[in-house]
């Protein structure tokens, strides 16, 4: 095994030998095993961004794994050997400590498990988890292929270079990246502010920094967070720069949104338009404020502008069609989705939202196709599930509609109707005691649903059995008669 340090091999020659390591790993079909030490996080995102560059402009693929303390990456081998990239990929191994001894011990014993999957892995290891990794997983430490060291320490004026673009590294801005990969840019960008000097000069590039660390807690699900960051992104943003302004005003926007706080969220979007009237993705967020509120026209003005300002603009298209739908303007919702997909056809929403337009026009073929490429886009979304379950059993499908029934539970959606529909379901098909099941679920979801099933023709077959009236309260009604 070799080990290249700064002394010996400038950086972007250390950069160039591992990426001409796993590649020539990828053409001879064998696997890879690389370290590459660190001290700061701006020389390891300088290093991975390159390295990134490289990899790319040969075809490669890279994928990200960042080991968590619970979990299927704990055992690392086990989950790359599943993982559907195996063997195809690049793998870059984060946080390899954070999942404690066992991530240790599944790498010493396990160890084989990468050779045989011809695996390429590199592992960024800070320098302080080198001593802990070969004390207790000596096999595997000993089993690597070659360690590179990036141990400098970039000077503050090396920092300030890097900072700018590694502000906005594999930052979207939108919700298009996975919760992992989101994780990993916080992850990320609170390292880097934390080795950022807190000088006046770098406040700017602080600013950069909370704006889109804000943006992306906001997009894990933590709104509250990313309003902290972006209050704070706001201090230090520079009043001379109209466009950082303008972004911090909106990106606040987005994160009241969430909050459903839709005043303060307007005020916030009429500043970013005051700074920045051109700005497609402000109008389009703020119409969709509006179409919480139902002002329709409010919001279809803001849509078309969007539009007008930017006609690739997918997102806008969409926004414009769920007004359309949500104002039973079906014609016009389905040729807002339709340009959405043609403009991005790998957008699972339009795809649902499109066969949620096809299902109000009871052009039941088409929404079942659209469901079923929303689902193909994102297997784990479960709304898609749900509906075309729904499509399937008013066909009369109904081993198809249970599968996709218990494919929805099983992505943990919590919906009322889609137990009931299961227990309906159920019931046609003779599985009373399933139906039952499946309507208690429902009832402990939302109570308020008893009156109704009770009511409800499609139970009366259960009407008699004790189990049933105590469930809608039946029981409870004949006692007080």
């Amino acid at each position: 095994m070799e080990t290249e340090t700064i002394e010996t091999v400038p950086f972007e020659q250390r950069v160039d030998r591992l990426a001409t390591h796993l590649l020539r790993a990828g053409k001879g079909n064998k696997a890879a095993i690389l370290f590459a030490v660190y001290i700061s996080e701006f020389a390891r995102a300088d290093a991975e961004k390159l390295l990134e560059k490289r990899l790319q402009e040969a075809g490669e693929t890279i994928v990200r794994v960042r080991v968590q303390p619970e979990g299927e990456t704990v055992d690392l081998p086990l989950y790359l050997r599943n993982h559907p990239r195996k063997g195809k990929a690049v793998f870059f191994i984060y946080d390899l400590t954070r999942g404690g001894d066992a991530t240790e011990q599944y790498l010493n014993y396990r160890r084989e498990f990468l050779v045989e999957d011809q695996q390429r892995l590199l592992l960024w290891l800070h320098e302080k988890e080198i001593g802990q990794l070969a004390r207790n997983a000596p096999d595997f430490w000993a089993f690597r292929g070659r360690t590179l060291e990036f141990l400098e320490q970039p000077t503050p004026q090396r920092k300030a270079e890097l900072v700018g673009d590694l502000a906005y590294y594999n930052w979207h801005g939108d919700n298009s990246q996975s919760k992992k990969e989101l994780e990993a840019g916080i992850h990320l960008r609170e390292h880097l502010l934390d080795e950022l000097p807190k000088k006046p000069s770098f406040s700017k590039n602080r600013a950069d920094l909370l704006y889109t660390l804000a943006t992306q807690y906001e997009m894990v699900g933590n709104p509250e967070k990313a309003l902290e960051l972006i209050n704070e992104a706001e201090k230090f943003a520079d009043p001379t720069n109209i466009r950082q302004l303008s972004s911090i005003y909106s990106g606040r926007g987005n994160i009241f949104q969430s909050l459903n706080q839709y005043e303060e969220a307007l005020a916030d979007y009429e500043e970013a338009l005051r700074l920045d009237p051109e700005d497609s993705m402000t109008y389009s967020n703020r119409g969709i404020v509006f179409l919480h509120q139902r002002e329709y026209e409010a919001a279809l003005a803001d849509y078309r502008k969007a539009i007008q300002l930017n006609p690739e603009y997918a997102k806008a298209f969409f926004n414009r069609g769920n007004t359309y739908l949500d104002l039973e303007r079906y014609v016009e919702a389905l040729a807002d989705f339709g340009e959405a997909i043609r403009l991005n056809p790998e957008y699972a929403k339009a795809f649902y939202n499109r066969g949620n337009t096809y299902l109000a026009l009871e052009r039941n073929k088409e929404a079942l196709a659209d469901f079923g490429e929303a689902i193909r886009l994102n297997p784990k979304h479960a709304k898609a599930f749900y509906n075309r379950g729904h499509t399937y059993q008013a066909q009369g499908a109904y081993a198809a509609a249970s599968a996709d029934y218990e494919e929805a539970i099983r992505l943990n959606l919590e919906s009322t109707h889609l137990h009931l529909n299961l227990a309906v379901l159920k019931m046609t098909i003779d599985k009373s005691e399933e139906a039952l099941q499946h309507l208690q679920q429902g009832l402990k979801i939302d109570p308020n649903e008893r009156q109704r099933v009770a009511e409800s023709s499609a139970f009366a077959p259960l009407r008699d059995d004790p189990r049933f009236r105590a469930l809608v309260g039946l029981d409870a009604e004949d006692e007080q008669a």
